[in-house]
């Protein structure tokens, strides 16, 4: 090799080096970045999919939870269906339902008595929610006795189900006061001392959910109702999850 050409040569290799040199200390500084010129991109970015990530396992592990479950109820359970709380359960209600309508009226959308929608499949846990429009009945006893009915006919089409009595859930302190139709607080809490007793006659599990939502002095919280009956969306989540909550509480039991 002559010494023009080997000279041409280390030109060509040093000319390299340094293209080479400046591309990665470019890339490097931009990787970097400096102080003014702000965060990267990326924290940013990062917690959005972290956040979509976790609100997609909370439904999925919500769905897996409520999978072979029923809800039957008034208006309350209603609520829990339009929220969408309990995705993954089947939900049977309607407004002004009583532990004797049940048995005789249809959803609104149905045709069956509503109790006879529990025919067409088999469930595992059915919880029942009845009582707020039963308040202003005048003897307390027809309310357990027909309740106790009720848990019949579930378990008639259900024999294998947990049948689980939801409590009647408080109302705010203002509604009580107004005691129309005897909703208060006060009968709430005798009523729902008449369902604990009658799921230990009955083999069902009494669920108290509205201890999860009442304040220090026991009512639904003001701001938690727009009527002082119906919890709002706050509300109604924090009485699902104590569901949640209390019945994996009975299953390590």
């Amino acid at each position: 090799m002559s010494r023009k050409n080997g000279k041409r040569q280390t030109e060509q290799f040093l000319l390299q080096f340094i293209c080479v040199a400046v591309l990665w200390a470019t890339f490097s500084f931009a990787s970097v970045g400096s102080e003014e010129e702000g965060p990267s991109v990326g924290p940013v970015i990062i917690p959005a999919i972290v956040s979509a990530q976790t609100e997609n396992t909370v439904a999925s592990e919500t769905a897996r939870f409520f999978e072979n479950t029923a809800f039957i109820g008034n208006s309350c359970i209603g609520d829990i269906y339009t929220y969408g709380m309990a995705s993954g359960a089947d939900f049977f209600f309607r407004v002004g339902l009583s532990v004797k309508t049940v048995l005789t009226q249809s959803m609104t959308t149905g045709k069956a008595p509503i109790i006879d929608e529990l025919n067409n499949r088999k469930y595992e846990k059915v919880f029942v929610m009845l009582g707020e429009n039963e308040l202003g009945w005048v003897y307390p006893d027809y309310f357990v006795s027909d309740y106790g009915k009720v848990i019949e006919e579930i378990r008639r089409r259900q024999p294998d189900a947990a049948i689980y009595i939801l409590s009647i859930l408080p109302v705010s302190e203002s509604t009580s006061a107004i005691n129309r139709n005897c909703i208060n607080n006060n009968r709430v809490q005798e009523y729902n001392a008449l369902l604990a007793n009658l799921a230990s006659q009955t083999g069902a599990v009494y669920i108290d959910v509205g201890a999860s939502i009442k304040d220090e002095k026991g009512y639904l919280p003001e701001d938690a109702s727009s009527d002082g009956v119906h919890p709002n969306k706050k509300y109604c989540e924090k009485w699902v999850n104590s569901l949640k909550e209390q019945i994996i509480i009975i299953k390590e039991i």
